[in-house]
This record gives structure tokens, sequence and C-alpha cells, in this order.
């Protein structure tokens, strides 16, 4: 006899309460060898009992035969039929003594539905791409812990990640939120900590088994059971979750900044991009249309406050309209005023940082007296706009009046 059938599963059948017999379209050599799983709304799968759940007909018929349930599955249920042949060698061949090719050959039929069966089972089994260069260690490491995933930890190997209780991935800006509960039988309505980001992305599970979402619904918070979990059931809700990030809420304080470089200290994100002060976090826009007055002294100001440093002005044009005080906040001790010095001649063109004045002749651009300018520093800008250049009184036709400073450097625009 040959074996012609590629499977050695059938299924799976959904249920609807009323059929009983179910076909398997592969050969059996005995009843025994076949397992019938039932599996309800929920995945939960049960093994049923031959001859007390389920009856078989058509052993050693190539083409299968059928099994006959004691009771019709559900509609909500789900019934799968496979093999699974004993791997055990029973024949004893003895010395010069005849043997019939039956038994051989029922011997290699029954070596070729255990590799069948054991290819249906590995063809279910997640696999290492035949191209990985790497040999990790896919032997799970640890113990199982219900409601762990799954995964690959740190060192390569195949281990059981717990996620936390509570936000998983950041404080500020979650990803994958997780929420716990407890049954008491009755209760069948739970409020999440956040909403998910569609209705799709809860997943649910009772004492670690996740649920089928027929037995559950979603309206933003609220999650609905169906039927209220049982007394004492573990319930936790893994939610994706898109977050709006409300005006001050930070993230950057939770990720690490690593500099190059041996002997360099890590730092967060938040405080590396906070050694600096740019003008368009305070709204400055740099169009040559748009009053960047207003912006361009706040962010001074909170350099200043923050003790000096550098004030960033990517490229662009930068109306002022009104004098920018360097000291309306305090000493501006160790200020740097920093611009993009990409400028193609006097005439402003290219990318790069200009301050047009749109004020009046007799006033500063910028101002700051006395002692109170050490360790100014303009740079890597060009000033355009009619007025005077060097005090009010010494008036320069074509320049513009900085104000009565020391230290100052810039270049002067027609």
């Amino acid at each position: 006899m040959t074996i012609t059938a590629q499977t050695s599963k059938t299924g799976p059948y959904n249920g609807n309460g009323t059929t009983t017999v179910f076909s398997y379209t592969f050969e059996v050599q005995d009843e025994a060898h076949l397992v019938v799983t039932l599996a309800d709304a929920s995945g939960v799968e049960t093994v049923q009992v031959l001859n007390t759940d389920y009856t078989v007909s058509g052993v050693g018929n190539p083409g299968g035969g059928q099994i006959t349930m004691t009771t019709a599955p559900a509609a909500s249920y789900t019934l799968t039929i496979s093999r699974n042949v004993p791997i055990t060698q029973e024949i004893d061949l003895e010395n010069r003594r005849s043997v019939a090719p039956e038994v051989l050959e029922d011997a290699y039929d029954k070596l070729t539905q255990i590799a069948q069966d054991l290819n249906e089972q590995v063809g279910r089994s997640l696999k290492i791409s035949v191209t990985e260069s790497g040999a990790p260690n896919t032997s799970l490491q640890g113990d199982v812990v219900p409601g762990s995933f799954l995964g690959f930890g740190i060192d390569g190997n195949f281990s059981v990640l717990t996620p936390p209780s509570g936000t998983f991935i950041s404080a500020g800006a979650s990803l994958i939120a997780v929420d716990a509960f407890t049954g008491d039988g009755t209760t069948v309505d739970f409020t999440m900590g956040g909403i998910p980001a569609a209705a799709g992305n809860v997943f649910i599970f009772l004492d670690g088994v996740m649920q089928d979402a027929v037995n559950y619904s979603v309206s933003g918070t609220t999650l609905t059971f169906t039927t209220a979990p049982p007394l004492n059931t573990n319930i936790e809700v893994r939610r994706f979750q898109s977050v709006s990030l409300s005006p001050g809420a930070t993230t950057a304080d939770l990720v690490t900044y690593s500099p190059a470089g041996s002997g360099a200290q890590n730092t967060t994100v938040e405080t590396k991009l906070r050694e600096f002060v740019s003008v368009k976090d305070f709204g400055a826009v740099g169009d040559g249309v748009t009053d960047d007055t207003a912006a361009i002294q706040a962010a001074i100001d909170a350099a200043v406050l923050a003790g000096g440093g550098e004030v960033k002005f990517p490229p662009g044009k930068y109306i002022i309209t009104d004098t920018i005080d360097l000291y309306n906040a305090g000493t501006p001790r160790g200020l740097a005023l920093e611009g993009s010095s990409e400028i193609g001649g006097e005439s402003g063109s290219g990318a790069g940082t200009i301050f047009e004045w749109q004020g009046p002749n007799d006033r500063a651009v910028f101002q700051a007296l006395g002692n109170a300018t050490r360790g100014l520093r303009f740079s890597g800008f060009l000033l355009m706009g009619a007025g005077t250049f060097g005090s009010p009184n010494n008036p320069y036709k074509e320049g513009l009046w900085i104000g009565p400073t020391r230290g100052f450097s810039g270049k002067k625009g027609k």
C-alpha cells in the first residue's frame, strides 16, 4: 500500500449545534491514532476521548474516513482532526526467516505517517530563518510565567519576557499599556487606564488564556464582557495606546544620549537639547514677513535666566521691529547669539541668518549696558536695514546702530 496524502490534519470545522459527523482525509492504521480537538470561543482546547466523545470509521482507508461526535459542537466551537502515530517499532525480524512484503510495507507506512505528523507539528512552530548568521539558544530561558511574552532577550536567546505592571515602554508616551483586574463572577464592565488606539488593539487574557473578540467589546475606556469572568479570575488587558502629549509633558528625559569618544558620560536627550536655546522654540518664524521681535526676546530671556549659553538662530530672515534688551531678564554673562553664516554676499541672499531691522532709525536693534556686555558674542549673521551704526549721535547712512556696547561682532549690511 502506498501513501499519497500529504497532510495529517483536517479542519478546523465550525460547529453549528447540529452537525455530529466530520470527515478526515488521511489514512490511519488504528483509530487510537486519531486526535480530535475541540476549541471553545476563547480558544481553550480540549482533546476528546475516543468512544466517549466520538467514534471512528474508515480505519485503513487511504482516503480517510469519518468521526461521529456524541454531542454536536456548539456554534462558537471549532473541531480539528489530526493524527499522532506512536513512535514505536513493533516488527521483530528473525534471522533466516521469510518476511512478507506487507509486513515491511506496513512498517514503511508507519514511518511515513510519523514523518508527516512531525512535519505538521513543525509547520506550526516558530523557526529561525535559514539565513540567520548567529546561533541563538532557542531553549527557553527561565520559568514560564502566566501572562508573559516569549521573545529574545538582550543576549539573543529565547526568553520569557514579563511586562511591568502599568505602562509598558515609557511613562509619558506609552505604546503598550497593561491593566489588571480580578473577576468577581458578576461584574462585566471594567475601566481601563486609557483609550486604545483602535478597538482591535486590545488583547484580553483570563488566567493567561487569550480571549476571542466575540467575548468582549470596547467603548472608550470601558471593557465589557459578554459573560462576567468567574470569581477570582485574573484579568489582564494589554492595549496599544496612542498618547497625545499635553503642553509641558516630556519624554526626552527617559531617553539616554551616549556621546562618542573615550571618557564621555551618558546623559539624557532632554539635558543635551537644553544645552542651547533656539528662537524657533519660542515661536520665531524667520520667513522675512513675520515680526519675530517678541519670540527673540523670550528666547534670550530664557537663556539669561538659565545662566547664559547659546541662543540659536536657524537660517532665515528675522524681522525685528523693536529693541531687543539683552539684560531684560538679568545680567547676560556668557551669552552667545549664534546664526548660520551661509550667506552669499552683502545682499542677504543664501540660506544664512539675517536680522532685518524694521524699527525706527533712532533705536538700537540689540541693547546691553556697561559691564553687562562681558562675554557677549554675536556670530554668523547679517544685519540689514536703514538707520545708524555706533550711536544715535554718530549717524552712518547705510548701517545699523547695535547699541552703546563693547565686544559685539557681526557684519554690517547695506
